[in-house]
């Protein structure tokens, strides 16, 4: 309910200081220079914002903050572009599918060592970054990212240098370089998969693995595809002819290989373009943190425009190049969406090179689709407790200040050092409080806030202790009451492969958000997303657990958000005794031991609500159906 008009200097709306924001349907943006101008740290603007489209000067968001960002920033896909006009270094940005981005000549964005750039697109919603008015940026530079990055279902084009990278591994998949000096600059290692390159100066430069025996890319109109030598590869992809590349030893009518890069064999007809690889994506977790020997279980969405008939997990004791990763579990069901593991003992990690978890799906055309997850293994065995010694007991507000205390009692000698910071698990975000013990409380509102403190002796020597909960709450005079939730179920206990119905109810004096339901396997010690931001109306979930050797307790947590992102949070605890997935149990809607036409209706009726969501994407929709499909028995 916010009016703006005519301001011809800037935006309608300055958003500052590293913030998210929902802008709703009801606002007035007429007649200014921009409807929303980015400023100071920049800003966020969250799924579900509206901006209108037409009716200012420039029908754009505008980022003229002087500095470079600020916090965790999101940029949800509006119905007008975000336009940057300046080079600037990226703290973290999430880019949300169906987003475009739009620079001016000379800017570009920059991602260093401990920051992020997340741009993940979807087949239906791929993410663009192109030039403003189709003219020449910079592009993207990657600089010394050891857990390396990642890019799906993007479009990059119009750049000087699409993709630089300084000693940084870059996996693209399903992405889009057209138009640009160089698409893929790579001078550390580049993978690429199921990617089009079309129209570049120059497609890709080595080092690089560009081999397409599941995933083929797409060469086409380049000036030179690919400059490499022997140690680099391009097999099984399609050059622009039926005879192949201009290539040492073939004389094609296709894009040129400059150096002695294997190209054979080669698709002699261009891949179907419309029919894309499973997109699997891993559920979030909030500390990826891992103490060896315990279990936890690690949840994923996946879907595909066909079909998938095959899963697997593989785990890496050593970064994320595709040849360390080894196979835990194969052919796992296409319906299975969780997977139990037993967190292994990595001993001393000398080369920090960190250890990852990755799923891949398999459509019927032997397509890969893939996610990974970095994950952060402790040495084992490190001794001693920290106590802390606060009162938490209390109702925070924001900018009250607690005195941090604690006694330390038998701490490994080897944990030298200490590092706090203040979790807010509900939101997968942190406040990085080094070691400072006088702690001011941020503008949140929150009833699950915890700090943490890790004592640390060097690469993965960590042993990370937890505070209580405790609130942060608004001063009542705001006028807006947290929302509230109870979880009505989810307690006693349930074997592997059983489903476990999640139930609960909610409201708000405002109105709900959405929901996102959580998991622990270590007595709260870390909490692991379930699922993606369930709907405003939903009030139950199906959790079918994977086969298990069975976990002592098992907590779960509803967490609720409303309007203006203050949440609030239910747990239960159930113990999960040894069990076996059944596959298919998922589909059978209805409990009769069949997938048929009465499931079918269940889902139909379901429609655009959570109530069958079978992959765990928060929505019942397509996806589902085909899982159903799947599994059909008549």
């Amino acid at each position: 309910d916010i009016t703006v008009t005519g301001y011809a200097d800037g935006g309608g709306l300055l958003l500052t200081n590293g913030q998210n924001f929902l802008l709703g349907p009801d606002n007035v943006l007429q007649n200014n220079r921009y409807p929303v101008e980015l400023g100071f740290d920049v800003a966020g603007l969250l799924p579900g914002s509206v901006v209108p489209a037409s009716g200012n000067t420039n029908n754009y968001v505008f980022d003229s903050a002087d500095y470079d960002p600020g916090g965790n920033i999101t940029w949800a896909a509006l119905d007008v572009p975000y336009v940057v006009d300046a080079w600037r270094f990226m703290n973290a940005l999430r880019v949300m599918p169906g987003a475009t981005v739009q620079f001016k000549s000379g800017a570009g964005f920059g991602v260093e060592t401990r920051s992020d750039l997340i741009a993940l697109g979807t087949p239906e919603a791929p993410i663009t970054f192109e030039g403003f008015g189709g003219g020449a940026w910079d592009g993207l530079t990657y600089l010394f990212i050891g857990s390396g990055v990642r890019l799906d279902h993007c479009t990059i084009r119009d750049a000087e240098d699409a993709v630089a990278l300084i000693e940084t591994l870059i996996k693209t998949d399903n992405c889009l370089f057209r138009d640009n000096g160089v698409a893929l600059k790579s001078g550390y290692d580049a993978i690429v998969r199921s990617s089009r390159l079309v129209d570049n100066t120059v497609g890709i430069e080595s080092p690089f693995d560009a081999d397409g025996t599941t995933n083929p890319n797409v060469f086409d109109g380049n000036g030179i595809a690919v400059i490499g030598d022997a140690s680099d590869t391009a097999r099984s992809n399609w050059w622009g002819a039926p005879n192949g590349p201009q290539a040492p030893g073939n004389p094609g009518d296709g894009d040129a290989i400059v150096g002695p890069v294997p190209y054979a064999p080669f698709l002699t007809e261009p891949p179907v373009a419309t029919n894309h690889p499973p997109t699997v994506r891993l559920m979030e977790s909030p500390l990826p943190l891992y103490v060896p020997g315990r279990k936890m279980i690690f949840h994923w969405a996946a879907d595909d425009d066909d079909s998938i008939v095959s899963q697997r997990v593989l785990f890496s004791d050593f970064g994320h190049y595709p040849n360390e990763f080894t196979v835990v579990a194969d052919d796992l069901h296409p319906a299975q969406r969780s997977f139990e593991f037993v967190i292994p003992d990595v001993g001393l990690d000398v080369a920090n090179a960190q250890q990852a978890i990755r799923i891949e799906a398999v459509d019927a055309h032997g397509q890969v689709g893939w996610d990974e997850q970095t994950m952060y293994i402790t040495v084992a065995g490190l001794e001693g407790d920290l106590e802390f010694t606060s009162d938490f007991d209390q109702v925070f507000q924001p900018g009250d200040s607690l005195d941090l205390t604690w006694s330390i009692t038998g701490l490994d000698g080897e944990l030298s050092g200490l590092d706090g910071s203040i979790l807010f698990d509900a939101d997968s975000e942190f406040v990085p409080l080094g070691v400072q013990t006088f702690i001011a409380m941020p503008d949140v509102s929150t009833d699950s806030a915890r700090i943490t403190i890790a004592a640390y002796g060097g690469l993965n020597r960590l042993k990370y202790f937890f505070s209580p909960e405790f609130s942060i709450r608004p001063d009542p005079l705001v006028g807006d009451e947290p929302p509230t939730v109870t979880l009505t179920s989810g307690g006693g206990a349930y074997a592997g492969g059983d489903i476990v119905p999640l139930s609960w109810t909610a409201s708000d004096d405002e109105g709900i958000h959405s929901f996102v339901l959580m998991a622990s396997y270590d007595g709260g010690e870390t909490w692991h997303d379930l699922t993606e931001d369930l709907a405003p109306d939903a009030r139950s979930h199906d959790w079918q657990l994977p086969t298990s050797t069975g976990i002592d307790e098992v907590r779960v947590r509803v967490v609720v958000r409303d309007r203006r992102f203050q949440n609030s949070s239910d747990d239960a605890s159930f113990a999960l005794l040894p069990g076996t997935y059944v596959p298919g149990s998922i589909a059978d809607l209805n409990g009769d031991g069949a997938v048929d036409a009465a499931d079918l209706a269940l889902l139909l009726a379901a429609w655009d609500t959570a109530g069958a969501d079978l992959n765990g994407d928060g929505t019942t929709n397509a996806a589902d159906l085909a899982a159903l499909l799947v599994e059909w028995t008549g």
